[in-house]
């Protein structure tokens, strides 16, 4: 220990930077300087920040998990990196309920419950959960609640993480014409909700699963339809401000196929699969508000590109009869069939461990801060 004391701050703060949370974790029960260091909100941003879509692990969802006793799982985060090894940490022991996963949003996730209106929050690298208070919301006349939107970002003027709650209404015959939509924001700090009122957001017609992990500088993005039949959009909310606003998309077919939003190395990259007049795969990134087009590639699949994993490579699904999740490189065109089985509501993730703690303040397990499960300890 007095070796490690002899080096000079600058110094550990560079090494432990490097470390996995995992690591970390076990390095709070070292000394107390390295606690205070760990849990400094200034060294938890800069190792967020410091570890980029490299880093990323895979989280799979397993909808059919009862059918397949070669993957017995609902979550499961793939533990190596490049998925040459497919050996798998099953998540579902670490979900206090049965929901659906959204995010992550710096390396946190959102598990939500439709039927009962619950919300979670969870860091599945540190192991916290929290519970939400319910979110009320009154369902307007003669409309059902038909669609649901999160987005979650960090906003740097109050110190304090956002949730954004959105929620469109159909009428009760559950027909696609957006009648009415509800905006609400969760802070972390205050744990509690409150309404935001924003009533154009009735002129935009959210594309489900599209916009995953899209959170970025302070902005959340989704992928919308601005009215019913007419333009792509992408709709942005600034956590700070709390104010939408709409950007342009680059003017390139987005019909035919399946468009996905997502960041990647701190830009914002739009997937699209489209016919042009074949069936082409497009990935456009945006920088400083400028889109530039990075690549451009033509496959014979026609379901679209799902996700962005790295390296120019993005998830695809494609078999006959069973389907598998295959690994697609849009450069060199190979293909790497993961095995593992895939239907229409399965998804992926593509995850960064984080050590932003969602503990509240008076959570006094804080008191007996000890991390068992590293130790090997349940």
């Amino acid at each position: 220990m007095r070796n490690v004391e002899n080096i000079p701050s600058e110094v550990m703060t560079l090494i432990l930077l490097k470390l996995s949370v995992i690591s970390l974790l076990r390095c709070k029960c070292v000394c107390k300087t390295w606690y205070a260091l760990i849990k400094n909100p200034s060294f938890i941003s800069t190792h967020l920040k410091s570890h980029n879509n490299d880093d990323s692990h895979l989280v799979v969802r397993n909808c059919n998990y009862n059918c397949d006793p070669a993957y017995p799982f609902l979550y499961a985060v793939f533990i190596d990196k490049t998925l040459k090894d497919l050996s798998y940490q099953v998540l579902d022991s670490q979900l206090p309920i049965p929901g659906e996963l959204f995010g992550p949003y710096d390396g946190l996730f959102l598990l939500y419950q439709k039927e009962y209106n619950r919300i979670y929050l969870l860091n599945i690298a540190t192991r916290e959960t929290r519970a939400l208070p319910q979110c009320r919301f009154v369902v307007p006349n003669m409309t059902l609640a038909t669609r649901f939107y999160f987005g979650c970002g960090y906003d740097p003027l109050s110190d304090d993480y956002k949730l954004v709650f959105l929620r469109q209404f159909s009428d009760e015959n559950g027909y696609d014409d957006v009648l009415d939509s509800h905006v609400s924001l969760y802070s972390f700090n205050n744990d509690s909700w409150r309404d935001l009122q924003v009533a154009e957001l009735r002129r935009y017609f959210w594309v489900e699963y599209s916009s995953q992990n899209s959170y970025l500088n302070g902005v959340c993005h989704w992928l919308a339809l601005r009215e019913m039949g007419s333009k792509y959009v992408i709709l942005s909310f600034d956590i700070s401000s709390e104010i939408f606003q709409e950007i342009d998309l680059p003017t390139h077919p987005l019909n035919g196929g399946c468009s996905m939003l997502e960041v990647v190395n701190d830009s914002l990259y739009l997937l699209t699969g489209s016919y042009n007049p074949e069936f082409e795969f497009s990935i456009w990134m945006m920088r400083d508000g400028c889109w530039t087009i990075r690549l451009t590639s033509t496959h014979d699949y026609e379901n679209g590109p799902m996700r962005y994993w790295k390296n120019d490579t993005i998830f695809m699904s494609h078999g006959l009869g069973a389907e598998h999740l295959l690994l697609l490189d849009l450069n060199s065109k190979e293909e790497i069939d993961l095995g593992i089985p895939w239907v229409a509501r399965d998804d992926v993730f593509r995850y960064n461990e984080s050590l932003v703690s969602i503990k509240r303040e008076n959570d006094f397990s804080e008191v007996f801060d000890i991390p068992w499960h590293v130790f090997g300890v349940i």
